[in-house]
Parts: C-alpha cells; structure tokens; sequence
C-alpha cells in the first residue's frame, strides 16, 4: 500500500512539472493599446515647457492607424501660454519610456495653429530628436501642435499642443 502511495505521488509529481502550461503571449495589437507615447518638451527661454498630450494611437508593424488631432484650443484649455521670442530657435527633448519597441520618433511634424484654430504654417522639415527648429517670425499667440511618428517595430502617431505667445 505504502509503495503504491508513493508511486502515485512520483508519478503525480512528474506530470505536474513536465505539464506547465505555455502563457500566451501578448499579440503586438494587445501591447499597442496600452502604450502611451513619450511627452514632448520644448526649451529655449532658460526653461523647458512641456507639451500637452492629445491623441495617439499605435497599430502592429505593418499596418497604419489614423488619428486626428483635436482643436488645438480645446486641448490648451486652461493651460499657461508660454512666451517666446520672433525667430526663437527651440530645442526639442522627450521623456524617456520603459518600452523598448519605442524610441524616439522617427518624424516630427511642427504646425502652428491661430486661436480661432485655423492653421497658419506647418513646418516644412521633418525633425527629429534633438533637432531645433526656429518659430515664426510673426508675433501672435497661437497654438504650436507637434505630430510625432513612429515607424518601426510598431507604428504610432501622437499628437502634442503647447500654447505660445510669440512677442518681443
């Protein structure tokens, strides 16, 4: 009887160990919908102004997700306008994220947008990190949107607003 409890546990016990079960693994469409993109700042005034975040979106390698910026106005709602000079060059920096299929983005796209939300230029180049970019020479307040796009092991768009008051 003792022989037979103690076979049946070995055999119990040898089962158990070689039966693990696999966990499945998150597909990349499940990672995306978590991720949230890294935050944008903005320096050039002796201080670093971060960006308010709009929208984003993220879809597996190989395919593209659309997303579309809300009115820059109603993003910067009750947000401090930040004050630059004409021509100022600003540098660009980006809080770091722990996921590591995200670096920086490989295209940034800068546009500046009236109050009245009416876009009055897009910045021609494509930037990246580190990259400076100079304002408008045309004094105004208006409402600066950074389009950032990742195009690698998974695909992403953001969108970023800061509110700025371009003056002497």
């Amino acid at each position: 009887m003792r022989y037979i409890l103690i076979v049946c546990i070995g055999l119990f016990l040898m089962t158990a160990c070689t039966s693990e079960e696999e966990s499945p693994e998150e597909s990349e469409e499940q990672i995306a919908s978590y991720i949230s993109p890294p935050s944008i700042s903005f320096s050039g005034n002796d201080a670093r102004n971060q960006l308010m975040a709009d929208k984003h979106c993220w879809a597996p390698s190989g395919e593209k997700c659309e997303v579309s910026p809300s009115d820059p106005s109603e993003v910067v709602l009750g947000i401090r306008t930040r004050i630059y000079q004409p021509s100022k060059e600003v540098n660009m920096s980006f809080r770091l994220v722990d996921d590591p299929r995200i670096g920086n983005p490989d295209e940034i796209n800068i546009m500046y947008y009236s109050a009245s939300d009416e876009l009055v230029e897009t910045h021609s180049e494509t930037l990246t990190f580190g990259d400076t970019f100079q304002l408008l020479e045309t004094e105004g307040r208006y409402n600066i949107v950074a389009q950032l796009i990742w195009d690698d092991e998974i695909y992403g768009e953001s969108y970023q607003v800061l509110p700025v008051l371009i003056r002497e």
